[in-house]
């Protein structure tokens, strides 16, 4: 079976920008996606607004965003996952079985500002699979991508195959 495009979804505008790039990525390689939702074990199963719980929330999420990523890439194969534990952790074992794990540049919490959230700086050199950190999909952010490269010929052959192969809506770089 194909390794699937991961993606890290917590509704943010970045993990939001985050699962466009993931959809259309898994479509021009011919990927299935898999978008996961990490529920913290200590989060109030119960929130205050007494309507639904916080389970129920989080698959009301996935559900919306699994049809957000059908309209990018109709084509692939989307599953959700939602899964409970510290989101680090989770995401790297995410990671151990997936094609490229991608993630949004800032999260729900922490300080604003920040160019790189507590996700993406706890995941950067510590995945077995290529990481991507999405901060915009703004028609204005340009066509940059930064590559990190640990040195390995296989990693370099991995990455050059892949962005010679990639241009979606006009963003990429070879």
């Amino acid at each position: 079976m194909d390794r699937a495009v991961v993606v890290g979804f917590d509704g943010s505008p970045t993990a939001t920008a985050a699962l466009a790039w993931a959809a259309e990525d898994a479509g021009l390689r011919k990927r299935p996606l898999r978008i996961v939702h990490v529920r913290e074990p200590w989060a109030p199963e119960h929130p205050s607004n007494g309507v639904e719980t916080l389970t129920e929330r989080c698959h009301v999420l996935l559900g919306n965003a699994a049809a957000r990523a059908r309209a990018v890439a109709p084509a692939v194969t989307v599953t959700t996952a939602l899964v409970t534990g510290a989101v680090l952790p989770r995401l790297r074992g995410e990671a151990e079985t997936a094609d490229t794990l991608v993630v949004g540049s800032r999260g729900l919490g922490g300080f604003t500002g920040m160019v790189l959230g507590s996700a993406g700086l706890g995941l950067a050199g510590h995945t077995g699979c290529p990481l991507v950190v999405v901060r915009s999909l703004h028609a204005d952010s340009g066509d940059d991508v930064v590559v990190g490269d640990d040195g390995s010929r296989t990693r370099r052959r991995r990455w050059s195959t892949r962005w010679s192969r990639r241009r979606p809506g006009g963003r990429g770089s070879a």
